[in-house]
């Protein structure tokens, strides 16, 4: 290929599906060790803000692709915190895959913002795609469930992402919540306690 702009192009290409690979394993080895009983956090002080840029990094190239853009709202003077800062910046990034995914090309932005509260913080991912049928949303933490196998076919994926992010905030002591309107959208409350879980 000698077109410069061309090259860019399969290069980005290559790179995002290189990167969604990468996330698939990573979510595969995790819930394997989930499963085992055998998925060990190590908590220690985490900048939340950081790692919530960092998610938002890995992102910033399949969102200019798809001509959505990612707004952020980062409360100031977050605390660190103690978590697994690996590993809930693995649940925040399938977060942001999914609204990513489920947000059709050129749509409103996908937003990710942060608040602080006395006793926790809360991380919001939302997004104003397609959103989730009713009948589906009690079922949407459970693992390799997909709610539409036409939509799951053209997204990817094998239903693991929100299953490992409800294990990895469990861990934390905190909790997750969605909800989603059809055609107007999804969001998703991430709470992590600012002390440590009773378990660390």
């Amino acid at each position: 290929v000698k077109d410069e702009a061309q090259k860019l192009k399969y290069y980005e290409t290559i790179t995002q599906q290189s990167e969604r690979l990468s996330r698939l394993v990573e979510n595969l080895l995790d819930f394997s060790k989930i499963e085992a009983g055998m998925k060990e956090y190590e908590f220690a002080k985490a900048d939340v803000a950081g790692l919530v840029e960092e998610a938002i990094a890995g992102f910033r190239s399949q969102a200019t692709q798809q001509g959505i853009r990612i707004e952020t709202e980062i409360a100031e003077e977050t605390p660190s915190v103690l978590l697994d800062r690996e590993a809930v910046q693995r649940a925040v990034s399938n977060l942001l895959d999914n609204a990513l995914k489920h947000t059709p090309e050129g749509a409103p932005a996908v937003s990710i913002s942060t608040a602080r509260r006395p006793d926790r913080l809360e991380i919001f991912v939302e997004d104003r795609g397609e959103g989730i049928p009713a009948a589906a949303l009690p079922h949407l933490f459970e693992p390799f469930y997909r709610p539409d196998v036409s939509r799951s076919r053209k997204t990817g994926g094998y239903g693991l992402g929100l299953s490992l992010c409800k294990a990895i905030i469990d861990a934390h002591g905190g909790s997750i919540d969605l909800v989603s309107t059809l055609g107007e959208g999804t969001r998703v409350t991430v709470t992590i306690p600012r002390s440590a879980p009773d378990a660390f």
